[in-house]
């Protein structure tokens, strides 16, 4: 696409004139990819790069109280609100979003507060997945097709604390995780992750 007054447009940042979005770490995931509400010549650089020309891309919410500033992306729900929200790929009964990022998510029911980021989860409970303010709640699928939920905070230092068993979170460490999944086929992965998330989709009516 033509980038006009722009200016560079670039993979690195490589001076004060480029334009460079990082997502390596869990915070500039976070801001970048909420990026796309704001009103500033990078966010509407990223909404062009991205080919985003509307606010709803793909989807089936006419139950849903929907605000103008949030975007969503092949997404299904049948009641709730999206506020000041990025959602891609999320089936759901029910959702109540404020401020968070919600990406492959399944539930009956999805509740995300202020800076909260689900992905990839498969939840087939009635309760859903509830994550509070500032919550990160990531699925990790296994060779063997077990998963598990890893779990974080924004204001939690994923480096630092990259050998910890998080008290209250998770039963694992971040590199326990690396470790068991780091040689694994993530193509074979994927298949069966869209199994499972076919099949709970199909459950709720989607």
């Amino acid at each position: 696409f033509e980038l006009g007054d722009y200016g560079l447009f670039g993979a690195v940042n490589v001076g004060k004139d480029a334009c460079w979005w990082d997502y390596g770490q869990v915070k500039l995931y976070s801001k970048n990819s909420l990026l796309l509400l704001e009103d500033s010549p990078s966010a509407k650089l990223l909404r062009q790069f991205l080919g985003v020309k509307s606010n709803l891309t793909d989807c089936q919410v006419d139950g849903v109280t929907v605000d103008g500033a949030s975007y969503a992306f092949d997404s299904k729900a049948k009641s709730g609100s999206i506020t000041k929200s990025v959602v891609s790929g999320v089936r759901s009964l029910e959702v109540t979003l404020d401020g968070a990022i919600v990406v492959n998510c399944v539930a009956k029911k999805i509740k995300a507060g202020p800076g909260a980021i689900l992905y990839g989860i498969v939840d087939k409970s009635d309760e859903g997945i509830v994550a509070d303010a500032g919550a990160v709640m990531v699925n990790v699928t296994a060779a063997d097709g077990e998963s598990m939920v890893l779990k974080s905070r924004m204001d939690i230092d994923g480096g630092k604390a990259w050998k910890q068993k998080l008290e209250g979170l998770n039963s694992v460490t971040f590199e326990d995780v690396h470790k068991k999944n780091k040689m694994a086929d993530i193509g074979a992965i994927q298949v069966k992750r869209q199994e499972v998330y076919d099949k709970v989709s199909a459950s709720m009516g989607f």
